[in-house]
């Protein structure tokens, strides 16, 4: 049997050689730290992501390579970051820019830096302090002309049986049925952000399973909606509770 003594000094041999490899892998970092933010009023989406990304922009003729990448989620700015980068995979002689982008939680760019934020791989910490983004104007919307079919609610669909429709005017007038009701009222459409509302509405009496799917139509376009197109040009609109419409122009 090994003495105590000697068995306590190696398990100390194995831990140190451990632990030192893991020190000096942190020496060999560059650390790059800074906020992110923007100068508009603008709240986030739920959701949102922020990406930070450091790049070799030496090339001009080429796709910047992605040196390292951070991403997190983000609910208001300013938001700070840290990104850690080896040594190892910065060149001295070369240029490297830092770029921030706020992506939505489907994934669309909202707001991104258009400014050079160089980054000296010879420095072994750099504070950037605020880097500003800007708003990244949205693809505009055609709501106006026809009429809207609603083709899911909530991701629960709907009756087929039902006409729930959006009608939205040049005027900023908005009218349709939501199933067994008519309404009309008003909308307002700002890039991609719709806000609609107040609604009017008849008050005729409906079967239990209609009066619930239309009071599930009016609660979810009650909320701001964030407007968009998917791929087969069906009308997305989004609450911020995350509540969901989809509409077909007929």
């Amino acid at each position: 049997m090994r003495p105590i003594s000697l068995v306590l000094s190696s398990f100390l041999s194995v831990l140190v050689a451990l632990t030192v490899p893991a020190q000096a892998k942190d020496t060999d970092m560059i650390t790059v730290t800074g906020e992110i933010g923007y100068r508009e009023r603008s709240a986030l989406w739920p959701e949102s992501v922020a990406t930070i990304t450091l790049s070799d922009v030496s090339r001009q003729d080429v796709a910047a390579p992605v040196i390292a990448q951070i991403e997190f989620a983000i609910s208001g700015v300013p938001a700070p970051f840290e990104l850690k980068i080896p040594k190892t995979s910065m060149a001295t002689g070369h240029s490297y820019a830092l770029r921030a982008t706020i992506h939505d939680s489907d994934g669309t760019l909202r707001w991104t830096t258009d400014t050079v934020y160089p980054v000296d791989p010879l420095q072994r910490r750099a504070d950037l302090g605020l880097l500003t983004l800007r708003q990244v104007a949205a693809t505009r919307l055609h709501l106006v002309g026809g009429e809207w079919l609603v083709e899911d609610i909530n991701g629960e669909g709907v009756m087929d049986i039902l006409q729930t429709t959006l009608v939205f005017g040049t005027d900023g007038q908005l009218s349709g049925t939501g199933g067994c009701n008519r309404y009309s009222g008003t909308y307002e459409l700002s890039g991609d952000m719709l806000s609609i509302g107040p609604l009017a509405s008849t008050r005729m009496a409906c079967p239990e399973a209609i009066s619930n799917q239309e009071n599930r139509f009016f609660e979810t376009i009650a909320s701001p909606l964030r407007a968009a197109m998917d791929e087969t040009r069906a009308l997305i609109l989004t609450g911020e509770a995350g509540k969901t419409l989809r509409a077909r122009r007929r």
